[in-house]
């Protein structure tokens, strides 16, 4: 959803780029049959849904937000020059963009995991 903002999309332009994305992904992503996508799909427009309805955020929200107010603004106080980061594998990519935007030099940043 973030990178569907970086092209200036209106919300509904983005949820329909989102889930014509989904509905593309190959089966080396996952064994989930057509179907069984467009059931995982409802489930997911009814958590955001719920979400707005309550006034709430999740991560993803929160990673989404960051990530427009670095590119309006640009980078303000404390630069990173290096990041080091363990357990790599249970970052999502949009996190792993933002921390490498961060840093001054993404090419030494250190990933495990």
């Amino acid at each position: 959803d973030w990178l569907a903002f970086n092209h200036g999309l209106s919300a509904t332009d983005r949820l329909e780029k989102l889930k014509e994305a989904y509905m593309k992904l190959g089966k080396k992503v996952g064994t989930v049959t057509t179907a069984q996508r467009e059931q995982v799909w409802e489930y997911y427009m009814r958590y955001e849904d719920r979400k707005k309805k309550m006034s709430c955020w999740d991560e993803g929200d929160l990673v989404l937000d960051l990530y427009k107010r670095f590119m309006k603004h640009g980078h303000s106080g404390i630069l990173l020059h290096q990041t080091f980061i363990d357990e790599v594998q249970d970052f999502t990519q949009a996190e792993l963009v933002l921390v490498l935007k961060l840093a001054r030099f993404p090419n030494s940043s250190f990933l495990a995991g």
